[in-house]
């Protein structure tokens, strides 16, 4: 019997989360559909930051109550439950609660842009697919304690923000993580003074540019060919003077001649008109002439091969484009599709030593979020208060 054979390159075996110790979520919506059309398209869009380990086809009914997440949280190794609800006043909410214990944030939703908000104004708005495989990087900025703060309780909610949000996704190890693999960035951006969280959400574009010394080279190639048109253009301009004066020579021979025989006069001026007009070429055809000498050397070089690329800027940013590139080329690019070259960075390939030039640009993909901090409670949406925004102590709810 012939054995069976097992694919190793395409059907490599994943990782059980679980086992792996890697974060789960659950992006709920708290009421089922009755939340709103918009509300139930942002819980959409943050599933889609939360992606690989969250889970993107949840069907939440109205009936299904904070318990029932709960119990099946358990045994699917779900380790943090983010609720989006409608409170009494028709105002948004979130909790981010971690299972089993807790402790649960509670946020306001002050403000929001959808995904497709975003697509809308964007002049090269851009869909994820395969950058969804891998978890986002998170970037948190803001959150180090205050000068003016010093006590312990005055740093304790910072400290707990910040591991919440640092162990919603796996951990990275900066000297093993591959460079490749990270597409995505979330960022939160805290405001303390305020109490205020930004949520923000990227794709990286890498781009490799071409070194100086290609730079150099292929502007030093095109001034020699524009020396070498040149000097095609000044010899075509001489031979076509010495022919004018040639015909100009001749012209005159037939005046003369014009003169002694004047019944054929006018017959003659016509012959003169129809054979100095080809030779003689006006305005428009001299600039004819000088734009096909230009284009003459480079029609005949061999098209480009784009078979390897899969977007037209891949080619103009190579190295090899010649002057094609973007680099060296006379017509620059729209200013959005051009990279910044205050964040150009050398990066190192870890299987070769020679660097390469790249530019990082950051693409938003949505959405945009504005939360405020409201309070943190002990437990899963129970327990006792750790940190109120507007109460200095919270001792009835505590005995609560």
């Amino acid at each position: 019997m012939v054995k069976r054979r097992h694919k190793k390159r395409t059907h490599v075996p994943q990782p059980n989360p679980v086992e792996a110790n890697i974060p789960q979520s659950m992006v709920l919506r708290i009421g089922g559909s009755s939340v709103g059309a918009s509300l139930s398209q942002l819980v959409h869009d943050v599933r889609m930051i939360m992606q690989p380990h969250t889970a993107i086809k949840l069907r939440e009914r109205k009936a299904n109550k904070l318990r029932d997440y709960l119990s099946m949280a358990g045994p699917l190794g779900v380790t943090h439950l983010l609720m989006f609800s409608k409170t009494q006043s028709n105002e948004t909410s979130l909790r981010i609660a971690h299972t089993p214990r807790g402790p649960t944030v509670h946020f306001k939703v002050q403000s929001y842009s959808l995904c497709k908000d975003l697509r809308r104004v964007q002049k090269h708005p851009y869909m994820p697919d395969m950058e969804l495989q891998t978890p986002p990087l998170l970037v948190l900025n803001g959150f180090a304690a205050p000068a003016r703060a010093t006590t312990a309780s005055d740093k304790a909610h910072l400290t707990l923000l910040t591991s919440m949000f640092q162990n919603m996704f796996p951990a990275i190890t900066a000297s093993a993580a591959a460079l490749k693999k990270i597409k995505r960035v979330m960022l939160v951006n805290f405001e303390q003074e305020t109490g205020e969280l930004h949520l923000r959400h990227y794709l990286i574009s890498t781009k490799t540019l071409a070194s100086r010394s290609a730079a150099a080279a292929s502007a030093t190639k095109i001034k020699k060919e524009e020396e070498q048109d040149e000097e095609m253009l000044e010899s075509a301009n001489d031979d076509n003077d010495d022919e004018i004066n040639d015909r100009d020579m001749e012209d005159d021979d037939e005046e003369a001649n014009e003169e002694e025989e004047e019944e054929n006069m006018d017959d003659d001026d016509d012959e003169d008109e129809e054979r100095f007009l080809p030779h003689a070429p006006s305005g428009i055809s001299r600039a004819k002439l000088q734009k096909l000498l230009a284009s003459k050397k480079r029609l005949s070089k061999s098209l480009p091969s784009l078979g390897k690329t899969k977007d037209i800027a891949d080619f103009l940013l190579r190295e090899d484009a010649g002057e094609m590139s973007a680099v060296s080329s006379e017509s620059e690019a729209e200013d959005d599709d051009m990279f910044d070259g205050s964040i150009l960075h050398d990066a190192r390939n870890r299987r070769s030593s020679s660097g390469e030039k790249k530019a990082v640009k950051l693409i938003e993909l949505g959405p945009r979020i504005k939360l405020k901090l409201l309070k943190i409670q002990e437990g899963v949406c129970e327990g006792a208060v750790l940190y109120h925004a507007y109460k200095t102590t919270a001792k009835s709810e505590a005995k609560k």
